[in-house]
């Protein structure tokens, strides 16, 4: 989670590193918090990637349908994510999540692999 400063610093105020260890009560409070406050989409599949000018396409269903997104062909925009997942930070700075790249069907994960193989 981040915040800003007065001076208009981003500062990290915390991370949470399993929520499923968790009461449940208390998993049902952060599920709530962090829907009000981040916008991270998961993706459920991987319709198409293209490489144009440095940067990557997507083509993407999430948990809130089909989207779309581009981000920079760089290691610092594909963030690890748990044991086996992606974060990645398109062009407009949004969040999007591959929680387990294992659970993509293969197709679509030799499509995401192709280009974000680090």
């Amino acid at each position: 989670m981040r915040c800003w400063d007065d001076d208009g610093e981003e500062r990290e105020q915390g991370i949470v590193r399993r929520v499923a260890d968790w009461p449940a009560e208390d998993r049902g409070i952060v599920g709530q918090a962090m829907a009000r406050r981040t916008l991270v989409r998961t993706i459920r599949r991987i319709h198409d990637v293209r490489l144009a000018h440095g940067y990557l396409d997507f083509d993407v269903e999430t948990d809130a349908g089909r989207g779309s997104f581009t981000a920079r062909w760089t290691q610092s925009q594909a963030i690890d994510f748990g044991p086996n997942g992606k974060l990645l930070i398109d062009a407009e700075d949004n969040r999007w999540v591959v929680p387990w790249l294992d659970e993509l069907p293969q197709a679509d994960r030799e499509r995401f692999e192709r280009y974000v193989y680090w």
